[in-house]
């Protein structure tokens, strides 16, 4: 048997130093003086956006890519969103430093030093099935280990427990001084000097804070979870849990991953369902089991998070993982992923369909022939993917007209403005004061 051979960890400067990577910077800070982004401004130069960014396994190693042209542009981060591999970027983003500061050296430095195989952290025959799956080994490897893999999912409601991650997450958040949702509130709460608007208007509220969500999905209710505004759903001191659990949901993809099974808190009914008012969902009961999944079953690319109607102050920038594409229908297995990927983009694409604004605001980034679930990528695959990323949110910057883009928001506003004097309905009415009853 021929054993995969493959580098375990990287340095930074392999991601950085690479040469697509390093002409894509250097085009890039050649054409983007003075560009204007956004109308948030600090006093160092820096322009401030929001960011919402796809999940996608493994992939998400082009975010960092994304991520690093972005903020060798001196565009920083307000709102932060994401799903799954995007969760996880969001959180690191959000809390390994405060808004005005650059993150993704320190992203790529956690990456470089980890080996992607070790969240897969089943054991015995499950690790050898996953191991010969990925590698694409003899059918009969797979065979002989399914027993073990059966047992897995009916026991286990999934392949690897998801703790390897966890503490990944949990260590990486500690050695920033994240120990608590409070704590990140805390640093997410800290001003960059000199926040301001261009055009020397006063910051609104909203400009001035920065959000954070993380999608899960909870199986149990079907509900779409959003972190860390419901999490008191799920934990009674919320503020003093680990954010890390946010992004291990988030990520536990579908019997890849063990569900994070959380256990509700011992509450009085009332308020208990009085929290899931949030949800709308009122037939829940203290110490009842939940189920929280990857998000990207309900909403892989929610790019609608941070929309406000009229014109912003900064955009809201999106990062999608691969194109597009037509499905082939011939098997029943290709009709079953087929379905299931309609059913967990259609929200977002739905949402961009009716914004037709958000098509300037979006990078999609060519992941070529990686696979998503395939963590025993090489080092050269990662270094692949990272630079496609960069190149990508280049490209994007390069083509991106904040005035422009601004002039087309105004237009949108215009347009659905409701008219000065209501038409009258049949019966008296206006339609206006119909819409407001219903």
């Amino acid at each position: 048997m021929v054993k995969r051979t493959r580098t375990k960890t990287t340095r930074p400067e392999d991601f950085t130093g690479d040469p697509q990577v390093v002409a894509a910077v250097d085009d890039l800070k050649a054409h983007l003086r003075d560009k204007k982004i956004s109308d948030v401004i600090d006093s160092e130069g820096n322009q401030y956006v929001d960011v919402v960014m796809e999940g996608g396994g493994t992939l998400g190693i082009a975010l960092l890519g994304y991520l690093h042209a972005l903020e060798q542009a001196k565009v920083r981060f307000l709102d932060i969103g994401g799903t799954s591999a995007g969760a996880i970027t969001a959180l690191l983003l959000a809390a390994v430093d405060t808004k005005d500061k650059p993150k993704s050296s320190y992203l790529l430095e956690r990456l470089a030093a980890k080996d992607l195989s070790e969240f897969m952290d089943s054991s015995g025959g499950v690790k050898r099935f996953l191991n010969a799956w990925l590698a694409k080994r003899p059918k009969l490897l797979l065979a002989l280990n399914g027993p073990a893999v059966v047992r897995a999912v009916l026991h286990h409601l999934g392949l690897n427990p998801g703790q390897a991650f966890y503490d990944w997450m949990v260590s990486n958040l500690e050695q920033r001084g994240i120990f608590t949702v409070q704590d990140l509130d805390e640093r997410m709460k800290a001003q960059p000097q000199g926040l301001r608007r261009r055009d020397g208007q006063a910051l609104s509220p909203d400009d001035c804070e920065a959000h954070l969500a993380l999608i899960a999905a909870e199986v149990t209710t079907e509900t779409k979870v959003e972190f860390p505004r419901m999490a008191k759903l799920f934990w009674k001191n919320w503020e003093e849990e680990n954010p890390a659990l946010f992004v291990r949901a988030s990520m536990s993809v579908p019997f890849f991953f063990y569900p994070l099974t959380v256990e509700l808190p011992d509450l009085s009914p009332e308020e208990l369902q009085q929290r899931w008012a949030l949800a709308s969902f009122a037939d829940i009961h203290p110490r009842e089991k939940v189920h929280l999944v990857d998000g990207g079953i309900m909403s892989n690319f929610p790019i609608n998070l941070f929309h406000v109607p009229g014109v912003p102050s900064a955009p809201t920038f999106g990062a999608r993982l691969g194109m597009r594409k037509k499905h082939t229908i011939q098997k029943p297995a290709e009709l079953g992923r087929a379905i299931f990927d309609s059913a967990r983009h259609c929200l977002d694409y739905d949402f961009i369909l009716q914004h037709r604004d958000y098509k300037h605001l979006l990078t999609t980034i060519d992941t070529g022939p990686h696979g998503w679930l395939d963590f025993n990528l090489s080092k050269e695959a990662q270094v692949d993917l990272f630079a496609r990323g960069v190149k990508a949110g280049a490209a994007f910057l390069n083509a991106f007209n904040w005035e422009d883009y601004k002039e087309e928001r105004e237009k949108l506003a215009r347009e659905q403005q409701p008219p000065a004097f209501p038409p009258q309905s049949p019966r008296g009415a206006s339609a206006s004061g119909f819409a407001a009853s219903i």
